[in-house]
């Protein structure tokens, strides 16, 4: 929702400023993801709720918690740390901005 609800402020901001027209907010609703365990997850996804439990729902939070980090690096050691988390049985420590 914060995604959504920034994208449409900054919208609102410029059309402010160009003279434009406010459009109202509309919140599309994609879902909701929970990690349960180890290989395991939960999923309800789209207007009609498919849902998604176990290995395939484990791919699928993987998959879109990747796509939603910002640039390459972040998400090849994102994932990096997640593979070696998984098979070292360790808790992931990722890093998404640059270290100082």
């Amino acid at each position: 929702m914060a995604q959504q609800s920034g994208k449409w402020a900054a919208r609102n901001i410029y059309a402010d400023l160009t003279g434009g027209v406010r459009e109202p907010f509309r919140y599309w609703d994609k879902g909701y993801m929970a990690m349960v365990g180890r290989g395991a997850a939960v999923a309800e996804l789209g207007r009609r709720r498919l849902q998604l439990q176990g290995p395939l729902a484990f791919v699928s939070w993987l998959a879109v918690h990747l796509a939603l980090l910002p640039g390459f690096q972040q998400k090849v050691r994102a994932l990096f740390s997640w593979a070696n988390g998984y098979v070292t049985h360790s808790p992931s420590q990722v890093v998404v901005g640059r270290p100082d």
